[in-house]
């Protein structure tokens, strides 16, 4: 009896009915505040083989920001969360891929990094031209790619002049009006364009001026001068002819032409 019992257990199937307990939430803290992709954490679940963890900027998650699934209990997005307020759950899966309940949602605020720390010039710094290179440096911010750097004569920096670059230094393209004050300010910017830092005039705002060097006036060197042509075959305006003394036999020669003494001549 016994045996048979054993072999009608042997024979059949076997199966385990499995319920997977949504897992407990672990970091960021409901409301809290990160400056970058935040590392997320959770508590295991007996069972379960995975989880699939997904953030999202509604807290229906009608669609999802990011979304992974993981075998660890810790996930870090692979992309840039954009900037606001964020929500995230986490659900287990079995060996067979069924998924459990999500945890109940958590939601905290992507805010923006804090702002390159501004090198050189220090404000106020004037330049001497060409002695001085106009190159604008700061310390390179965790997680940004590219900056923005503005430069403008207000400090509004309402239609600034704005470049962007991938290193922490930039030369400036042209050289800038002699002794005009202007400011300057960078922000970083992440793989995603609309995840950036704060700007560096939120903290330090910098200005410099650019002075150029005197120069003596130019001395000409080619072409020369060229004299003026003088004119040939006329009569200078305001000449005045200077009668000659006559003597008598130029009178005599004179008359005998029929030309009178008196023209141009004076009488000896």
């Amino acid at each position: 009896m016994r045996g048979d019992a054993h072999r009608q257990l042997a024979g059949a199937p076997l199966t385990r009915a499995v319920s997977l307990d949504p897992p407990q939430l672990g970091l960021p803290a409901a409301g809290a505040g990160v400056q970058a992709n935040p590392e997320f954490t959770w508590a295991p679940v007996a069972y379960a083989r995975k989880y699939r963890i997904q953030v999202s900027t509604t807290s229906a998650f009608t669609s999802s920001t990011w979304a992974a699934d993981v075998f660890g209990t810790t996930a870090t997005p692979t992309t840039e969360l954009p900037l606001g307020s964020l929500h995230w759950r986490v659900a287990s899966l079995d060996g067979g891929g069924v998924v459990g309940p999500f945890s109940p949602s958590r939601s905290f605020t992507n805010t923006q990094a804090d702002a390159p720390q501004l090198i050189a010039p220090a404000s106020g710094a004037t330049l001497s031209h060409p002695t001085d290179a106009a190159v604008l440096s700061w310390q390179p911010a965790p997680g940004m790619k590219q900056y923005k750097v503005e430069i403008d004569d207000k400090s509004t920096f309402t239609g600034a002049m704005s470049y962007t670059t991938s290193g922490t230094s930039f030369a400036l393209p042209a050289a800038l009006a002699s002794n005009t004050q202007r400011y300057w300010r960078v922000q970083g910017i992440a793989t995603t364009a609309a995840v950036t830092t704060a700007w560096s005039d939120s903290t330090d705002l910098r200005s410099f001026a650019i002075a150029w060097a005197p120069t003596s006036a130019p001395n000409p060197i080619a072409p020369a001068d060229v004299p003026e042509p003088r004119q040939r075959g006329r009569r200078r305006e305001g000449r005045v002819r200077t009668p000659r003394r006559a003597c008598g036999s130029d009178l005599a020669a004179r008359r005998e032409r029929g030309i009178d003494a008196a023209e141009d001549l004076d009488v000896v």
